[in-house]
């Protein structure tokens, strides 16, 4: 796993990220697939607070691994980070700290909301 600089984070952030903002702030995007479905479905607008914080508490969270954009609820342990999709069909996996990959947590995800077509 990969530490960055306060500064580094933000530029790669800049760099990867392209999503609207509410008038908060806070990140707007969609559910990119069905790893979620129970707790976020499919193309559901979530918002991510992407405050700069130190992410320690277990939650829902919106992040790039190796470039690839996520949204999965993540658990920190002592020895790394285990990724836990909602979906059974789907299988939980750990980030180790001697992985070779590139983690950049955008933020928490606090909300999201179904877009109904009529």
């Amino acid at each position: 796993m990969i530490n960055h600089s306060p500064a580094e984070v933000k530029q790669r952030l800049d760099s990867l990220i392209n999503f609207t903002r509410d008038s908060y702030g806070r990140l707007i995007t969609t559910m990119p697939d069905d790893t979620m479905t129970g707790e976020i479905e499919c193309r559901n607008r979530i918002i991510i607070d992407n405050q700069p914080r130190q992410y320690l508490e277990d939650g829902v969270y919106a992040f790039f691994i190796n470039e690839i954009f996520m949204v999965k609820r993540l658990q920190f342990v002592p020895d790394g980070i285990w990724v836990l999709p909602n979906n059974k069909n789907y299988q939980d996996w750990k980030i180790e700290p001697t992985d070779n990959c590139e983690l950049v947590i955008i933020g928490r995800v606090i909300f999201s909301l179904e877009d109904r077509k009529h």
